[in-house]
């Protein structure tokens, strides 16, 4: 399990595509969540989380 930050941009274009099961990711607003589940839809990588739903991976983008 890995640790990462990243921004979350609404409709973005970035492909956070390698996040794992149990991985964190830290938001700079303080908002933390937790990886449960990966799963491909359509071309498509959707990580659903702890705390946010269902993000696609497009959606993030690394910081740090």
């Amino acid at each position: 399990m890995a640790v990462y930050q990243a921004e979350y941009f609404f409709e973005g274009n970035y492909g956070m595509d390698y996040l794992n099961h149990g991985d964190l990711v830290q938001l700079p607003n303080g908002t933390r969540f937790r990886v449960l589940w990966t799963k491909k839809h359509g071309k498509e990588l959707v990580y659903n989380t702890d705390t946010l739903g269902l993000i696609y991976a497009r959606e993030l983008k690394r910081i740090g």
